[in-house]
C-alpha cells in the first residue's frame, strides 16, 4: 500500500498530468492491482505527546465547532472530564 498526499485538487492535477507521472503509466498497470482516491476535507489529532485532544474527546466536528466559536469554556477541565471515565482500581 502507498499513500500519496496533494496540498489541493490542484496540485493534484497538475501532478497526475506531468510528464514525470505519465511515464509512470505503463508500468502501474504491470504492477499495481488497484488505486483508490480519496477526498479529505481535514486532518485531526486525536492524540498529541500522549495527551487526548479535544477532538479526540468530543469528536472531530465538535472540536472544530469549539474552535471556530473561540469556546474556551470547553476545553476547561470541569468540562472535558465529563467524557473521560475513571479507570477502575
Amino acid at each position: 500500500m502507498i499513500e500519496i498526499g496533494f496540498a489541493s485538487a490542484l496540485t493534484a492535477r497538475e501532478f497526475c498530468e506531468s510528464e514525470t507521472y505519465r511515464a509512470t503509466i505503463e508500468d502501474q498497470r504491470r504492477y499495481l492491482r488497484s488505486v483508490g482516491a480519496f477526498l479529505v476535507t481535514g486532518v485531526y489529532t486525536y492524540v498529541r505527546d500522549g495527551v487526548i485532544t479535544t477532538a479526540g474527546l468530543r469528536g472531530s466536528r465538535t472540536a472544530e465547532l469549539i474552535e471556530r466559536m473561540g469556546a474556551v469554556n470547553q476545553t476547561r477541565d470541569e468540562v472535558t472530564r465529563r467524557f473521560v471515565q475513571e479507570p477502575h482500581r
